[in-house]
């Protein structure tokens, strides 16, 4: 049997949102959410999320769909992306069970936000957090929301306080670092994701 891990929910509101100085080396460019675009850039961080059914030839591309997924890639200068984000329009478990209080307004969630490896620190995830928040709030969504699993990067939680978010539950769910590989055709394609 997989066993459970703790997984913590977060938002930030646009009343108590204070953006970051814009940096112009550092950008946010969205870039068409295909399901062989979100599946390279998952396959480039050491996580157990791409066991999750998730990224499944037949989920994702109906996710993509459902969810309303859009894709960022996140730079810090020229050259190739250091990152990325998917975000999505939360679920309605997500949206009953955690977002009832806020369902008025018009929330949305942050799924993923990854440096690539050797792209930490620097105060860049920070930056790139919240640089996708107000382009989101911009937009009209309220309350960005998001989750996180103890599993992947257990000091995240912490992370996320200490910058000011808001700590709004914790439930549990499998420990997909747990799970046993995907055998799907997408998956195949990244060798990272099926290596042993």
């Amino acid at each position: 049997m997989t066993p459970l891990v703790k997984r913590s929910h977060f938002m930030k509101c646009r009343d108590d949102f204070t953006p970051v100085a814009v940096d112009p080396a550092r950008r946010v460019v969205e870039i068409p959410a295909t399901p062989s675009a979100i599946l390279e850039r998952v396959a480039r961080i050491p996580w157990g999320w791409v066991n999750k059914t998730m990224y499944d030839d037949d989920v994702l591309p109906q996710r993509i769909v459902d969810q309303k997924l859009r894709l960022f890639d996140l730079y810090d200068g020229d050259g190739d992306p250091i990152g990325y984000s998917i975000v999505n329009d939360p679920d309605q478990t997500v949206r009953s069970k955690f977002l009832s209080a806020v369902l008025h307004l018009n929330p949305i969630e942050m799924e993923n936000l990854a440096m690539f490896p050797g792209n930490e620190g620097r105060g860049r995830g920070k930056y790139f957090m919240y640089t996708i928040m107000k382009q989101l709030m911009d937009e009209g969504y309220n309350p960005v929301y998001f989750s996180t699993s103890h599993a992947n990067f257990p000091s995240l939680p912490a992370f996320y306080e200490r910058i000011g978010m808001r700590k709004i539950g914790e439930d549990q769910m499998l420990d997909s670092t747990q799970l046993p590989p995907r055998k799907t055709r997408a998956v195949n394609r990244f060798p990272i994701l099926t290596a042993a």
